[in-house]
């Protein structure tokens, strides 16, 4: 009998919690969401929340606004998101240094994985492999010939340890069985002046601040860092495809709820943000800058998010980075 009633009462609070989960969903949203961004404005995931931001208003019939709490190596902003209610104001808009901080840094606080729902991945920011164009080699295997029978000569150029770009070409060194001397920059502005003026062999930077460089043949584009190539450079073989098979970095930018977010809550942003990257204006405005629009269920990405986390911890480890 009593076992009976604390079945009863079980299913009657869990039926009270769906039923409050759905009322709580049915007057979502009734004032101003915010999207954290853990960087500074103007950078790319920046650019790329703001870029939704007008569509998700659009979508939802709220204003949304992008706040950004940069520092800490992303950890300050989304620590604040982590701590927030969850009720679907507060969200996180960040990028592939979600996933791979739990491998680069000895502790956080916040648990990356627990502490967070999945809302909609947004778009992968591919990166493009540059080289001097007076260097001598044109190609990925051209490079990886020349680093083969000159060792100790080539270099390459990062904006820190741990960055995406560091992490790639230590990947691509790997996987290629060539060596190159790491040199670290304050930013990629300085890593382009240096590879412009030959100072530096090759580096790994965004497509969209270095398009103009290519074009004018102030730099060569030798492959992208993507799965497929990408739209800004269709004659721009990826790694892959131009002479190192398997390699691939995704980098990448999404929206993120705190845990407990109600999942009507949930179910309705994921099909706003979806909306909006099936748009013409936000998929034309993406790939203008070299990115390219994702979307997909909340679930999909909530597996990616697994998946990324776990090649994290393998690239960091074969390649040694870590953040103090």
């Amino acid at each position: 009998m009593q076992l009976s009633l604390r079945i009863s009462r079980g299913a009657i609070l869990g039926l009270l919690a769906i039923w409050s989960a759905t009322v709580f969903a049915q007057g979502y949203p009734d004032k101003i969401i915010k999207l954290v961004v853990p960087f500074p404005a103007a950078g790319g995931t920046d650019i790329v929340a703001r870029t939704l931001a007008g569509s998700l208003t659009e979508s939802l019939g709220q204003t949304v606004i992008v706040e950004n709490r940069a520092g800490g190596n992303t950890v300050v902003g989304t620590q604040y998101v982590a701590s927030a209610a969850a009720d679907g104001y507060t969200l996180l808009f960040t990028s592939s240094s979600h996933t791979a901080n739990p491998s680069l840094m000895k502790t956080l606080p916040y648990d990356t994985l627990k502490d967070f729902q999945p809302v909609c991945m947004a778009a992968f920011h591919p990166f493009v492999m540059l080289a001097d164009p007076n260097a001598p080699f044109k190609t990925v295997r051209e490079l990886i010939t020349y680093a083969k029978t000159n060792p100790g000569k080539l270099n390459y150029a990062s904006p820190g340890i741990g960055t995406s770009q560091h992490v790639a070409m230590e990947e691509f060194k790997r996987l290629a069985g060539i060596d190159m001397t790491h040199i670290i920059y304050k930013g990629s502005q300085d890593m382009a002046t240096d590879l412009v003026t030959g100072r530096v062999s090759v580096m790994f930077n965004g497509i969209s601040p270095t398009l103009s460089f290519v074009r004018s043949g102030k730099m060569r584009a030798l492959a992208v860092d993507s799965m497929k190539r990408v739209a800004l450079m269709p004659d721009v073989p990826t790694v892959d495809e131009a002479g190192v098979p398997g390699f691939t970095n995704t980098t990448w930018s999404g929206l993120l709820a705190p845990a407990r977010t109600p999942k009507p809550v949930v179910d309705r942003l994921n099909a706003a943000c979806n909306t909006a990257l099936q748009s013409s204006d936000v998929t034309g405005r993406l790939t203008s800058m070299g990115l390219q629009p994702a979307g997909g269920p909340s679930a999909k990405f909530q597996e990616f998010l697994v998946q990324d986390m776990n090649r994290w911890a393998q690239l960091v480890k074969q390649s040694g980075a870590k953040i103090e």
